[in-house]
């Protein structure tokens, strides 16, 4: 049984409910340029609206979930089969398979397995584990979020030190989630900011950093 990209932007989608698509990308390994295509016309049938994330829509989940949208619960399905499954679906044991529940997925697959449930609880923490954890994007864009506030900041006197310490190590903390998921090693250690110019300093230094993991995920994701 074949799978396809919308199955897996669909079943990604009920379980982050907002992403960015160079996450989906970089997790599920389909080609950028093809993941965009269908992400746009799944954004003109109302699945998904685009802003600065990718949000799924409150129709999109009704159509994709039908009732069970209205409980606030994460719904997997699992399925037994002696065949090989494609993405979204994840092998947990030998014939078993699990992947977040779509109507559109469970009527694709039903009549080609042995055996298909819909279930609720922490079965799904191997899937969530696999696809939703590593997301170099976010990271590194919350990175650069943090870098322009603290720029905006420095505009605008007195500055707080103390505070101005925590968003630079708020800064690194994110880089550094983002090039471990990359495999980019960062050894760069932040000392104690006592004055505005030494902020400064570290921020032309975090800003070439945070330059260098959008090349490497640009690399990654051609």
């Amino acid at each position: 049984m074949n799978t396809t990209i919308e199955d897996s932007l669909f079943s990604y989608g009920v379980i982050e409910k907002k992403f960015y698509i160079e996450d989906f990308v970089f997790s599920f390994k389909h080609p950028y340029d093809n993941v965009l295509n269908i992400l746009n016309g799944l954004i003109n049938e109302g699945f998904f609206r685009k802003e600065e994330q990718v949000i799924l829509t409150r129709a999109g989940k009704e159509a994709l979930l039908g009732t069970l949208s209205l409980k606030k619960r994460l719904w997997w399905l699992i399925v037994e089969t002696t065949d090989i499954l494609s993405e979204p679906f994840l092998k947990i044991t030998y014939n078993t398979y699990i992947a977040p529940f779509t109507w559109f997925l469970y009527n694709k697959i039903e009549k080609n397995v042995s055996q298909a449930y819909v279930v609720t609880g922490n079965i799904g923490i191997f899937w969530i584990k696999k696809y939703c954890s590593r997301k170099p994007f976010y990271n590194i864009k919350m990175a650069e979020k943090n870098l322009n506030k603290l720029k905006r900041m420095i505009e605008e006197e007195p500055i707080n030190i103390n505070y101005a310490n925590t968003i630079v190590r708020n800064i690194l903390f994110f880089i550094k989630n983002s090039s471990i998921i990359l495999g980019i090693p960062v050894r760069y250690r932040i000392k104690n900011i006592k004055e505005k110019n030494e902020i400064l300093n570290e921020l032309r230094i975090l800003d070439e950093m945070i330059k260098d993991v959008y090349r490497k995920l640009r690399d990654i994701l051609k």
